[in-house]
């Protein structure tokens, strides 16, 4: 993920929290969405917005398609959301790092 992308959700982030008060997950999904799709368009993928599932009684349930069930986990973004920005960060950091190492060679074998 490039460091453009991530200092773009950075800021975007800030303005979000400035601007609503609040740091409620479904205002800030939206800056993290925006991260995602343009790190899918950077690698000519798509970006399937999540799809709710409700039952009768307004609790989420699972698809009753069998092929759907078993390749789209219905799981909450909010109960991962940390977990998954702890790992763009690491991924983030050792794609920087490498680079780093990689022209530091390059200028190393001149």
């Amino acid at each position: 993920m490039s460091q453009l992308l991530i200092q773009q959700y950075l800021n975007q982030l800030s303005t979000l929290k400035k601007v609503s008060g609040s740091q409620r997950e479904s205002v800030l999904r939206e800056a993290f969405k925006d991260l995602l799709k343009g790190w899918a368009r950077s690698r000519d993928l798509h970006f399937i917005p999540e799809y709710e599932i409700e039952s009768k009684t307004k609790e989420e349930s699972k698809p009753k398609d069998p092929t759907i069930r078993e390749k789209f986990d219905n799981y909450r973004f909010a109960d991962y959301k940390e977990k998954v920005v702890d790992l763009l960060a690491r991924v983030t950091t050792v794609s920087v790092e490498t680079q780093r190492i990689v022209e530091a060679m390059k200028k190393a074998q001149r």
